[in-house]
């Protein structure tokens, strides 16, 4: 019993760690929902369903890949999959990287316009930048424990919103869907960029742990994942003016209640946070290579950041995500086909032990 519960509370840290990586600016401030999934109307919740499952096994794919390959850094991870274009995978997941985390610090500063006091001065991509790079240097270990900080929190606001609208007169509107196509390519675009962003900490995430263990924190990270999708889906369902801001979620809060908007923008900041640090913390793993320093590489990584947050939320979120989305769907292409061959040879070996053993 007690090594079940054992299990169990590091499937639940594992699982929890996994979703905090995942959790951005654009997910935990409903926009990626919006564009994702729930512009398509009733439709999208069975497709949400089918990204849990997919966002599932791929996720177990990563966590027992980073298992049995040991994985340490950027550069095996595309060694590995990429072969001898590794430098061109190496290339453009860093850019990725670089790209994202622009736009966790644009998101950052985007949680301050519902309030009308949005200024000159970036004092919120500041601060997460400040912490970012403070979080990393304390170690991995801290960084999954401020992971684990999203799940409850991020949960609590979207069933308090939910429960909100539901009591006050709120019309559900359901847009209608313009193309039958666009769902299940909207749907791969999210779960691929999204698990591509992260491949290197879940990699690093399932190194220490049981497969048992692994599957378990796929099955309740992903879970975590369906809850939150549909969920903020209906909330936006119950506000459709809502979409024309950057940050859905956080105007619905505000118009609600002003406190509750408080509310939304603490958690939106944690969200936005662990994942800035989760992106930091790859990037500059990849930097310190060439700059021999890993807190000098946190230290340029954000800076850099910094500067290309300027072209704002929005654009990097309707443009950049899709693009790279594409490219991931490459990189979760070549896990798979990874995997899929690895466990061939596996039971190949396996045979020929037996058979070895019976001589």
């Amino acid at each position: 019993i007690k090594m079940q519960k054992n299990i169990f509370s590091q499937s639940i840290f594992l699982g929890s760690s996994m979703f905090g990586s995942i959790v951005g600016a654009g997910f935990a401030s409903g926009k990626e929902v919006w564009l994702y999934f729930a512009q398509f109307g009733w439709i999208s919740i069975p497709i949400i369903i089918l990204s849990g499952i997919l966002v599932c096994l791929i996720s177990f794919s990563l966590l027992e890949f980073g298992k049995n390959q040991q994985i340490n850094t950027v550069q095996q991870i595309n060694s590995k999959l990429f072969k001898k274009f590794s430098i061109f995978g190496e290339f453009f997941y860093i850019f990725s990287n670089f790209i994202l985390l622009s736009a966790m610090f644009a998101g950052a500063d985007s949680l301050l316009n519902i309030f009308d006091l949005s200024t000159n001065f970036r004092l919120f991509s500041i601060i997460t930048a400040l912490l970012s790079i403070l979080i990393c240097w304390l170690g991995f270990n801290k960084i999954l424990k401020a992971n684990i900080f999203v799940v409850p929190s991020l949960i609590v606001l979207i069933i308090i919103l939910l429960i909100s609208c539901l009591i006050q007169p709120h019309t559900l509107t359901i847009p209608q869907m313009q193309s039958s196509a666009h769902p299940l390519i909207f749907c791969l675009l999210f779960i691929c960029s999204n698990l591509y962003f992260a491949s290197f900490i879940f990699a690093k995430l399932g190194q220490n742990s049981s497969t048992k263990t692994n599957l378990l924190a796929s099955i309740i990270s992903s879970s975590f994942l369906v809850i939150c999708l549909i969920f903020i889906s209906l909330v936006i369902y119950l506000n459709p003016t809502s979409t024309t801001f950057d940050m859905p979620l956080l105007y619905i809060a505000n118009a609600i209640n002003p406190p509750l908007g408080i509310l939304a923008l603490i958690v939106m900041g944690i969200g936005i946070l662990t994942t800035a640090i989760s992106l930091t913390y790859t990037i500059s793993s990849w930097l310190q290579n060439y700059l021999n320093s890993f807190k000098f590489s946190t230290i340029i990584t954000c800076i850099i950041c910094l500067i290309l947050s300027s072209v704002g939320f929005s654009n990097i979120v309707k443009y950049a995500y899709a693009f790279i989305g594409i490219f991931g769907i490459l990189f979760i292409s070549l896990l798979l086909n990874f995997q899929i061959k690895n466990n061939k040879k596996y039971k190949k070996n396996q045979k020929k032990y037996k058979i070895n053993r019976k001589i």
